[in-house]
């Protein structure tokens, strides 16, 4: 399995998705997802500049969510789905 990790960084919330992705296997399990409002986007409309203490919380979260991206567990792969009916009850 292969770990990937993404962090969206939006004009009012910093998103974050850790997922394990097996080969050749459609879509994936995720690991991790979890969001955190920062408004790093707050006064932009008034200077049109990002301001300093918006950046330093978006910040502090990007580090915050590096380090819970490396330290997330393995997720235990689930039994594999089949297209067979389910078995018959014994009488």
């Amino acid at each position: 399995m292969t770990r990937l990790a993404t962090i969206d960084l939006g004009t009012n919330t910093v998103h974050l998705l850790v997922a394990e992705v097996t080969p050749r296997a459609r879509g994936w399990r995720t690991v991790l997802a979890t969001q955190r409002v920062t408004r790093l986007g707050e006064g932009v409309s008034a200077t049109g500049a990002l301001g300093d203490l918006p950046a330093a919380r978006t910040a502090a979260v990007v580090v915050d969510y590096v380090a819970r991206a490396r330290a997330a567990p393995t997720v235990a792969p689930s039994p594999p789905i089949s297209s067979a009916p389910p078995a018959s009850p014994s009488a």
